[in-house]
């Protein structure tokens, strides 16, 4: 049975529903390595407890790094890809499932040079699990978008939590592995019924921009944080607990593919408008603009005209002082997804446009096929959030405006 079959790719990345919780040909995976699974767990106990004393981070949950290994058994990878090892706990996962495979090598890519003034070679291989083949480590220190990356099999994602970095991610690489794992794109938080896109009110990063790109390309996820819920009880007391907190699964899993028409245009889209967006901060209005102007028509996708006009409220530009510079952007509510809606709902909310903010809540209550679940909790927040932004607004005008009378006042007494 092959690692596609295994997995239950049951999740839209559009709405977030999810048809079906079928984990069992999973847990049989669980089952054929439980053996070398279970004492490697152990061993990672003290391991994790040594890399935190010591000042390093271990943010990886115990579901997300047995999947992670599972999987890498399962698919028995001549090369692996990891994007970024970080301080390299989930490196060692990797390594030992390529050490029991007894076949492969791990290429990890760190644009960091030094921790704590130590380099960071040393510093992974010193956070490293004694019963791991070290030799098939290859790391690569520097930028992973000028390196050279060979072909792979299978790729882990867990780096730059930027839109534009996923922008690049997707139109460079992930045509190439069978299997995709990124960390860092869904949560089922307690009080949930549904998985959530995680750090859901920051605004459209990564976690957004994959669910586009996903839905663009019709692939569907497998969810480590729904998988997590649903883990058979008597299976999950069976393996040692290295990360003690609960509900911190956020990895999804997907098939790599190669990227249609449309994606590649919205991924080389998002570039130019990150590239225009750094133009704005170091002085180029012009050439910011000039951007904006090219991807806010309707002749592209309306993720991509929403994220160029994000340019505006990042140059300073608000909605109440300058309504004519903003373009209208016409919105199908029925076909909108999680991101296309978070990205209008940021807009609005940056550009303190109040009635279109108010506009989005009322028609896609209405038309949206977005999980119903997911859609009360994300309005619920961008509603405490739009009443913070107004009362700062208010308040900033009510100042400015007792600062001009104040003013008034003074050149009069003077005068």
């Amino acid at each position: 049975m092959s690692t596609q079959q295994r997995l239950t790719f049951n999740l839209n990345p559009g709405t977030l529903n999810i048809q079906g919780h079928d984990y069992q040909r999973i847990n049989s995976l669980y089952y054929e390595y439980k053996d070398q699974l279970v004492p490697f767990c152990k061993e990672m106990q003290h391991m994790r407890k040594s890399i935190l004393d010591r000042g390093y981070a271990a943010d990886f949950s115990d579901r997300e790094a047995e999947l992670l290994y599972l999987l890498i058994r399962d698919t028995q990878p001549s090369v692996v890809v990891e994007i970024s090892p970080c301080h390299g706990y989930s490196t060692n996962y990797i390594l030992v499932a390529l050490t029991h495979n007894n076949k492969g090598k791990l290429y990890s890519y760190e644009i960091c040079e030094k921790v704590h003034g130590i380099p960071i070679t040393n510093v992974i291989l010193s956070n490293l699990a004694t019963s791991i083949d070290k030799n098939r480590l290859e790391l690569v220190v520097g930028d992973v978008a000028k390196a050279s990356i060979p072909e792979h099999e299978f790729l882990f994602m867990d780096s730059n939590h930027e839109s534009w970095f996923a922008s690049w991610y997707f139109s460079q690489l992930i045509g190439i592995p069978r299997i995709v794992f990124v960390h860092d794109i869904l949560i089922r938080p307690r009080n949930s019924k549904s998985v959530l896109p995680k750090a859901t009110y920051l605004g459209v990063k990564e976690q957004y921009y994959a669910l586009q790109a996903l839905h663009v390309n019709q692939q569907s996820i497998f969810s480590v944080a729904d998988f997590a819920f649903h883990m058979d009880q008597t299976l999950r007391s069976s393996i040692p607990i290295r990360y003690e907190e609960d509900y911190t699964d956020r990895s999804a899993v997907f098939v790599g593919h190669e990227q249609n028409t449309s994606a590649m245009r919205m991924h080389h889209a998002m570039q130019d408008i990150h590239e225009a967006r750094l133009q704005s901060i170091i002085g180029d209005g012009a050439a910011a603009l000039e951007c904006y102007s090219k991807y806010s028509h309707n002749n592209y996708p309306l993720f991509v005209r929403l994220q160029a006009s994000l340019i505006l409220p990042d140059m300073g530009y608000r909605y109440p002082t300058f309504p004519d510079i903003f373009k209208d952007i016409t919105i199908d509510y029925a076909d909108l997804t999680i991101s296309e809606l978070v990205a209008a709902l940021e807009l609005a909310l940056r550009s303190v446009n109040a009635n279109q903010f108010h506009k989005l809540l009322i028609s896609s209550a209405r038309q949206s096929k977005i999980d119903k679940q997911i859609y009360k909790y994300i309005i619920h927040g961008y509603r405490h959030i739009q009443r913070g932004n107004c009362k700062y607004y208010c308040f900033h005008r009510l100042a400015r405006s007792v600062r001009y009378k104040f003013k008034s006042l003074m050149r009069q007494m003077i005068d």
